[in-house]
């Protein structure tokens, strides 16, 4: 993709990305795509380790569709697995691999029910995590 880009710049005589550019942008989808895998299969063997009944269910559904597939991982078993996905949207909402986004006002905008006026450009800090955590939404979180 970044050879791409590089191309087109060339032949439409603008100017590209230089080699290292390349490099780190590559480097940068490398990590962030490791980073956010790793942790969240961390955290959902942790969760799956202090819920025992989760464990046997998901286990159940993994077992049931390996036998579909006669031993084989397939991409429709994989997308075959429901509760699975399930599991995984959870650990996802309990543990978001990024748990603060950061946002700038395109313009000036009121918080609704108050007084409260962001100006444009105002940089603006989201937690996800606590979102996700709100017992008003999740009632059941602990």
């Amino acid at each position: 993709m970044f050879i791409e880009i590089q191309e087109k710049a060339k032949s439409e005589g603008t100017e590209g990305l230089t080699l290292n550019e390349i490099a780190a942008q590559a480097f940068v989808f490398f990590l962030a795509g490791f980073e956010t895998s790793s942790t969240t299969m961390t955290f959902c063997l942790h969760e799956l380790a202090f819920n025992q009944e989760i464990q046997d269910k998901l286990r159940k559904e993994v077992n049931n569709a390996f036998k579909k597939t006669n031993g084989e991982l397939t991409y429709d078993a994989i997308m075959g697995m429901k509760y699975m996905d399930m599991v995984l949207e959870e650990t996802l909402r309990k543990y978001p691999p990024v748990p603060m986004l950061n946002r700038l006002c395109s313009s000036d905008y009121r918080i609704p029910d108050t007084d409260i006026v962001l100006p444009k450009d105002t940089k603006v800090f989201i937690s996800s995590l606590g979102i996700q955590r709100d017992e008003e939404y999740y009632p059941a979180f602990i």
